[in-house]
């Protein structure tokens, strides 16, 4: 690539996840595997990550764990439809997100000026296009509507904001907006040309207004603060306004910060950028974001904080939510879009579906004490652990006394990976006092050797457990539950 960009400050948070739990004795202990189904066709499941991404465009480790969901569009210009894969990820205060679809064609020649034989100078445009038609000079773009509180949203998705074959006489497409007053979506708009350059996704909005004379763009608005982007025009639009020291284009923008007036010292066929791009400002910059385009693909990495506080944003304020969006491509396509069916459904993960690739050893200590009693029983929930895993990877349970170290029980095995495993410890803890149970298992997928160790300090009391492993394809959770029970 031969584009210049300017990557956006990375964004980087840090999560530390922390449990603590009440121990207790195990009389029969039972491993249960369970598979955790994928992610159903019309949602998205955001798992949670001890650290965030480098929004940078190129996938790193931290996506690994994510689970991926394939969106068909179709219906737009050019290439016509795409295949969309998502991904998401969450930390405890915001939530990011990583698209790749196919796009045959990188389209950065955004309605450009060229310099004519006779010395004037020309915008580029598709001739006779109608407002909103430009599909040879313009930019890929991917956007996305969340719903907040627009009627039909949950059956039709994003299709229920367009209102195709309005004002034909000047519109292209028609026109944009919500059924009614108090109606709004919250819209991410990431725009390869004028806002990718800078590290942002649009952050912008739609609700009931329709078209005028003085409302052009109908239901579409921006949020607010400083645009990112803004034309490269004189006074008499008749040629650039400015210029910059790598121009002719390619590149097709010109930073705000770099801008020099224009000086007509070009020659003939040559090119000059018609956007102007900045960083944008206050709530118009909530979402940062950057894609790159390689191998016949577009891969977007972008994020914003969980809860921005912003009237015209989706607020994923309760993680027991389901969140609706839909998802639309624009392949060099001002306005002509290809789109799915329906929304897609967003939900967040409980945190213990993931976390490191070594989790620390967690302590866990009850002071209970008493003679151990089969069938009688004490608190639920004993600990969780996590780990990669998929079929004929070994495991091996141990439960070893605290004070001199003896090895009272172990077990071991390899994982089968059906949909549900059941390998019974049948346990009794020889004297009272406390254990330490140890489990681990090991991983090769993705070619990485992982090694995930549970350990738990027991002082045995009455119960029957069970430990249980779950999977999602590399995600697994080791969890030991107890179930209350009854003589």
């Amino acid at each position: 690539m031969n584009d210049k960009y300017r990557p956006g400050k990375n964004i980087v948070d840090k999560h530390t996840w922390q449990t603590k739990f009440t121990g207790f004795g195990l009389l029969l202990l039972t491993v249960a595997l369970v598979l955790v189904p994928q992610a159903s066709a019309d949602t998205l499941t955001s798992v949670k990550a001890t650290t965030a991404p480098v929004i940078d465009g190129i996938p790193d480790s931290t996506w690994d764990k994510a689970i991926p969901l394939t969106i068909n569009v179709s219906g737009g210009a050019n290439s016509g439809s795409h295949t969309v894969i998502l991904k998401s990820i969450y930390t405890d205060d915001s939530v990011y997100f990583i698209a790749k679809w196919d796009d045959p064609t990188e389209s950065l020649r955004r309605l450009p000026w060229q310099k004519q034989a006779n010395g004037t100078w020309k915008q580029l445009n598709t001739p006779d296009v109608k407002e909103g038609g430009e599909e040879t000079y313009y930019e890929d773009k991917l956007s996305q509507i969340w719903n907040i509180n627009i009627t039909g949203f949950e059956a039709s998705g994003c299709s229920v904001t367009c209102h195709a074959g309005e004002n034909s006489d000047i519109k292209a497409y028609g026109n944009m907006y919500t059924a009614g007053p108090g109606e709004i979506g919250d819209m991410w708009h990431m725009k390869i040309v004028r806002t990718n350059t800078t590290g942002f996704v649009d952050d912008q909005y739609i609700d009931s207004t329709r078209y005028s004379n003085t409302t052009a763009d109908a239901g579409r608005h921006s949020d607010p603060g400083l645009a990112p982007y803004y034309n490269n025009i004189n006074p008499n639009g008749t040629a650039p306004n400015s210029t910059s020291a790598d121009q002719p284009a390619p590149p097709y923008w010109i930073f705000d910060d770099e801008k020099q007036p224009f000086n007509d010292t070009y020659n003939t066929g040559d090119e000059i950028a018609g956007i102007i791009v900045r960083p944008p400002t206050e709530d118009r910059a909530d979402i940062r974001g950057k894609a790159v385009y390689m191998d016949g693909n577009w891969t977007l990495e972008y994020g914003r904080k969980l809860v921005t506080g912003s009237q015209f944003d989706i607020q994923f304020s309760d993680l027991k939510n389901e969140y609706l969006f839909g998802t639309a491509v624009f392949d060099n396509a001002q306005t002509r879009h290809s789109y799915g069916n329906g929304a897609i459904k967003l939900v967040f993960a409980a945190p213990a579906n993931i976390t490191d690739n070594i989790r620390r050893p967690t302590e866990i200590i009850d002071n209970m004490t008493g003679t151990p009693v089969i069938n009688e029983s004490t608190e639920e929930i004993l600990a969780e652990d996590f780990m990669n895993f998929s079929t004929g990877d070994p495991y091996s349970i141990t439960i070893t006394r605290v004070i001199d170290g003896v090895v009272e029980f172990n077990k071991s095995g390899t994982l089968m990976g059906l949909n549900k495993e059941t390998i019974t410890l049948d346990w009794i803890p020889t004297t009272q006092g406390s254990y330490i149970l140890r489990s681990n298992a090991n991983t090769t997928a993705d070619a990485r050797i992982v090694k995930v160790i549970n350990q738990k300090v027991i002082s045995p009391i009455p119960e029957l457990s069970t430990i249980a492993l779950v999977s999602a394809g590399l995600i697994g959770l080791l969890g030991l539950v107890s179930r209350r029970r009854s003589s």
